[in-house]
């Protein structure tokens, strides 16, 4: 074996490099990283297309768009590629400057840490105070009481927020109200009618990155405590299938882009396929759905929830689109009928078809996201349609009423309870139905011809119009 001497130098080498080699790795880094910026960044200007009114409302697109499917050639044949900005392996999106930018610009979202999309309403959200959360249980303890008065009963089932499930990628963005918020969800929780889905859904695979709501998964996880706290040992470990879907986010969306995002889609294995049978509301797009497994369990369930629990379909507003709670909740149970509450309000359920609904119902389960417990509680509307829609089974009397300096008044009530209003003519008398002299009117919903009106002891309500007749219900009378 031949050995060096250490002490001796070594020979000199010759670093140069010829002219075709320094051409070739500039044309190497270069070309891919102008044809990169150039063409994708060029292309993923912002979306003049709006956000859906409403953050609840989100719109998914199912198909892989051409850029997604341009980037997916991207990486496997265009070396370099990595040098001109971020690109996101689970989404289409390119996370370059001028992208941060416009989340930076805008009031409604906010950037995590990894790219990750918050909705500024969310984790801004202002602080319970104790009055509220009073407000909040006597709603409920009232619902409850009348289910239970007329045979039925009630499960509130709460979702936690994106920020709540993955807390970790929130970075520098405070939520400290919606911490303490979630206590008070606990709290209620101690209930044995309220569920909190915050130690069920929780972690990266149960949130979405450009969306305000949860992933299949985490629907999927969601829907197991939910069918257990309606019917303790229904659910049972089923086959398991995933599709992979391009979505885009509601979040991307707000800030002026229509990405997409991977998602895998699970469906549960059915014995029997589930029968759907959509029923028009009198609001497009809020079908309340039947749906009919045979040899499932003999119970009848209704679920009214937000857009947690279900979405349509944009090209078909009569039917709900796959990877939501209610696909998850449908196969244990004959008859699961649902329906997507508008807005902030729930009251197509003392509306016909929901009426019906609520009636055929043994459970009724209400599906609601943290943010939007201010106004889903302690404002009549948990209430007031169960009100409209169990009238004829609860122990209502009639009422005196009579025109007074061209309005009409009703006598006012000695007790706390609902006044339900009948036949007020249809415009603005039902939209500014009550002026209120005494007491105070805590809660109301209006439904079709009719308003339900929450009120105190010695409430005095004048009407715009004159209504065909009006009842009152004692809240003493109704036995939980």
């Amino acid at each position: 074996m031949l050995e060096r001497d250490e002490n001796q130098p070594r020979p000199a080498t010759d670093r140069r490099w010829p002219l075709s080699s320094l051409i070739a790795l500039v044309g190497f880094l270069f070309v891919p990283f102008v044809l990169t910026v150039t063409g994708l960044v060029s292309d993923d200007q912002p979306n003049d297309s709006s956000a859906a009114d409403q953050i609840d409302g989100l719109m998914f697109a199912e198909d892989a768009s051409e850029t997604a499917e341009f980037e997916r050639w991207l990486e496997d044949r265009v070396p370099g590629r990595e040098l001109a900005a971020e690109f996101e392996r689970t989404t289409s999106r390119i996370l370059d400057d001028r992208y941060v930018q416009a989340v930076t610009d805008s009031d409604q979202v906010l950037l995590g840490q990894e790219g990750w999309l918050f909705l500024a309403e969310s984790a801004q959200q202002p602080c319970i105070t104790p009055t509220e959360e009073a407000a909040w249980i006597e709603e409920i303890d009232l619902s409850a009481r009348i289910l239970a008065h007329t045979g039925r009963r009630m499960v509130i089932a709460i979702t936690p927020d994106k920020e709540i499930i993955v807390p970790e990628l929130l970075g520098d963005i405070a939520n400290e109200c919606q911490q303490a918020n979630r206590a008070v969800v606990e709290r209620l929780a101690m209930r044995d009618d309220v569920i909190s889905l915050a130690t069920s859904v929780r972690g990266q695979e149960h949130a979405l990155k450009l969306d305000t709501h949860w992933s299949p998964a985490g629907a999927l996880a969601a829907a197991r405590p939910i069918v257990d706290e309606i019917r303790p040992g229904v659910w049972e470990d089923r086959e398991l299938t995933a599709t992979v879907v391009d979505r885009s986010g509601d979040l991307d969306r707000l800030i002026g882009y229509d990405h997409t995002e991977t998602v895998e889609l699970v469906s549960i294995a059915q014995p029997i396929p589930t029968v759907l049978e959509p029923l028009p509301t009198s609001i497009e797009g809020r079908p309340l759905v039947r749906a009919l497994t045979e040899g499932a369990e003999p119970l009848d369930v209704l679920v009214a929830h937000d857009s947690f629990g279900g979405l349509t379909e944009p090209r078909d507003p009569y039917s709900y689109r796959p990877g939501l709670a209610i696909d998850y909740l449908r196969p244990w149970f004959v008859e699961v009928a649902n329906m997507q509450m508008p807005g902030i309000s729930s009251n197509l359920l003392g509306e016909a078809p929901g009426v019906q609904a609520v009636r055929w119902a043994d459970v009724i389960a209400f599906l609601f996201v943290q943010r939007q417990l201010p106004v889903r509680l302690g404002t009549g509307q948990l209430s007031a349609p169960l009100i409209s829609a169990l009238e004829p089974e609860l122990s209502t009397v009639e009422v005196e009423f009579g025109p007074i300096d061209g309005r009409t008044v009703i006598e006012p009530p000695q007790e706390g309870g609902a006044l339900i209003i009948d036949g007020l003519p249809a415009g603005s008398a039902v939209e500014t139905a009550a002026a209120v002299n005494s007491g105070a009117i805590v809660g109301r919903g209006n439904f079709d011809d009719r308003v339900v009106l929450l009120v105190e002891p010695g409430t005095e309500v004048r009407l715009a119009g004159y209504p065909t007749s009006v009842a009152f219900l004692p809240f003493a009378t109704i036995a939980g």
